[in-house]
């Protein structure tokens, strides 16, 4: 699984959660760096941060989807805006599922049973 996340400290705490879990993941630390790795590698989910340079989470998201096969890739946005309608946002954007920072193991749990 591909984690697009610009901030050192939220890569590491992420990383090692999704790792607990028995996850293997490779980072990117921004919005364009995603988008060229899931063209390069078959990502089936994506953990993707909303604010980010380069491309933030929404352009990163409408650029895999673009691409015939980034309609197979699932993508959960990441993010710190945790208000009314939010979710909605990213899951009008193209986003699968949201993800709540800070980001706990249990959600990203949910959010792994979720993708099967």
């Amino acid at each position: 699984m591909l984690l697009a996340e610009d901030n050192p400290v939220n890569q590491m705490v992420a990383v090692k959660m999704l790792e607990r879990l028995g996850c293997r993941v490779d980072v990117a630390a921004d919005g364009e760096e995603a988008v060229q790795m899931s063209e390069r590698f078959p990502y089936d989910l994506i953990f993707m941060d909303v604010q980010m340079p380069v491309f933030d989470g929404f352009e990163a998201t409408r650029r895999i989807r673009e691409r015939a096969d980034g309609k197979n890739v699932r993508i959960v946005a990441m993010t710190a805006n945790a208000m009314d309608g939010d979710r909605e946002k990213c899951i009008a954007a193209g986003m699968d599922d949201y993800v709540a920072k800070p980001i706990t193991v249990q959600a990203l749990e949910a959010a792994l049973v979720k993708a099967g």
